[in-house]
Order: C-alpha cells, then structure tokens, then sequence
C-alpha cells in the first residue's frame, strides 16, 4: 500500500485489507464500511444466504441448471 492510510478503499484485496488492520492504517469498521458500499444490497452475506443457494441448487428447480458459477454476493460481482 501507498502512504500511511489509504483514501480509497475499495480497490483493497483481503490480504491488503488484513495488512492495513494489522498496521493499523484503517479500522475494521472503515473497512466495513468500504466494502458495504460496493455491495448493492448494502449487507454482509451470511451462512444461511449460501444454505439456501445450496438447498435450491439440490432442489428438482434446479433440475435444468447445469453448468452455472451462481455468485451469492449480494451484487458484489456484477
């Protein structure tokens, strides 16, 4: 990382976002608060958010799905 605090957070990998807690250039919150932005749904994903991906995909709804990368992240990736 550039600088002593990053002004942009939302550019960072896990590995810099856990470099930068360890180093104390950003708190857990501020970097919370990055990532929140950039998630369309404005939330932490959470265990039973993939339970349910995993529960249809096992379902006969999911019978015709084949082949399919189902990204559960609340928008993060589009």
């Amino acid at each position: 990382m550039n600088g002593e605090r990053p002004s942009d957070l939302h550019w960072l990998s896990a590995s810099e976002a856990a470099t930068a807690i360890a180093r104390k250039q950003v708190s857990p919150v501020e970097l919370t608060q990055a990532l929140l932005a950039r998630i369309p749904q404005r939330r932490l994903g959470s265990a039973q958010d993939i339970a349910d991906a995993v529960v249809w995909l096992a379902s006969a709804q999911a019978g015709y799905v084949t082949g399919q990368i189902i990204s559960v992240d609340g928008g993060y990736s589009l």
